[in-house]
């Protein structure tokens, strides 16, 4: 994963962590309210602004948290700057990551008092302590943004020529992050509605189809996550899958994201019917059923269906598999909300025995271990 600015015209693949609910329509006072105090903070103690988002559920977020900001790096980094972790399962942590133009997690971003925050730049993902550190040290040498090396704001249709259209990507893509979000995200929406654009981009170079994939991917993100346009999101992933040049094995996670948006938007038995017929055309393979799986534990156990098809999933699942620890950290995290909780506790204890060193598994544990068993 690299780091970006809002200002560069840098692309980067973004991890595809599950996604939150749209905020409660509260939480933009408390955002704005929230940005207002770490604005007077960071302009009282002349520092920098270092905003991690992430969830508890992210594998990544809770790495660069154990491996970072949870260790003594962290705690000077304390010491210096103003550093502020959102959870964006909270409504004020989806109305500021929302507010920052947060489209996956975990996102680090560097802000300082101008007198308003300005991001000077961001880490987009996780991937190596090294790697990040030395990321996150150059942008604390910023003063200022960089200097803008696109237009942001620009409408030109964008075209399947690769010399034009793929600099006109990256810089919509860089736009959504910031206040020309809305512009960029009409521009991409055009060239993915456009067929005869779709077709000449899919004889595109590899390299080149598979950045324009993750375009289409944080175009969908965007759509549901900044601006909750859930149904906008489902037809971007729609088409994203429609488009010649998305490789088969991609089809899957972009189907996947499909179903969260048609959730999203309230149509829940939707999204179980486009699930359950990707199942069927995959035949009902192993890996097909633990995409499922996760999907329905991390989204949909609000469902009426959502518990008992989890269930089911998940125990043919680790028939088939019992040594996997992230299929019984799935299973304790459902019964821990719609199961006795003495099995949750024993799933959990699973999957902290096949991989001790998951500090999400460990934690996790923790807190049915102090709710009590029942």
């Amino acid at each position: 994963m690299g780091y970006s600015n809002r200002y560069l015209a840098l692309f980067a693949l973004v991890l595809a962590c599950g996604a939150p609910q749209h905020s409660a329509p509260s939480a933009a006072l408390d955002a704005s309210q929230w940005l207002d105090r770490t604005q007077k903070e960071a302009h009282d103690r002349h520092a920098a602004v270092v905003v991690v988002a992430g969830a508890d559920w992210c594998e990544p977020c809770n790495e660069l948290h154990q491996r970072y900001f949870d260790a003594t790096a962290g705690q000077k980094l304390r010491e210096n700057q103003v550093v502020r972790e959102l959870d964006v399962e909270t409504p004020l942590g989806q109305a500021v990551a929302a507010r920052l133009g947060v489209l996956g997690y975990p996102t680090t971003l560097v802000l300082r008092p101008q007198p308003q925050l300005v991001e000077v730049g961001r880490i987009e993902g996780w991937d190596t302590l090294p790697y990040f550190t030395s990321s996150l040290n150059e942008l604390l040498q910023r003063p200022a943004p960089l200097p803008a090396v696109c237009a942001p704001g620009d409408a030109t249709p964008i075209t399947g020529d690769v010399a034009t259209a793929l600099p006109a990507v990256r810089c919509a893509v860089e736009a959504l992050h910031g206040p020309a979000g809305a512009s960029a995200a009409r521009r991409l929406s055009e060239m993915l509605r456009n067929d005869g654009v779709l077709h000449a981009t899919a004889t595109w170079p590899a390299p080149q189809r598979e950045e324009l994939l993750g375009a289409f991917r944080q175009l969908g993100r965007w759509q549901t996550r900044v601006a909750n346009q859930h149904d906008a999101c489902a037809q971007t992933f729609t088409r994203a899958q429609q488009w010649p040049g998305t490789p088969a094995e991609q089809v899957p996670t972009l189907l996947y994201w499909q179903a969260k948006c048609t959730l999203r938007d309230a149509r829940g038995d939707e999204a179980k019917q486009l699930v359950e017929q990707w199942l069927a055309a995959s035949g009902d393979t192993y890996e097909a059923r633990a995409l499922a799986a996760d999907f329905v534990v991390h989204e949909a156990l609000a469902q009426p269906w959502g518990p008992q098809w989890g269930r089911a999933l998940l125990q043919r699942l680790l028939a088939e598999r019992p040594g996997e620890p992230w299929n019984h950290y799935l299973l304790g995290l459902l019964l821990a909300e719609h199961g006795p909780r003495a099995e949750a506790r024993a799933e959990l204890e699973r999957a902290v025995a096949l991989k001790p060193e998951s500090a999400l598994f460990v934690r996790q544990l923790a807190r049915v271990r102090a709710t009590g068993v029942p």
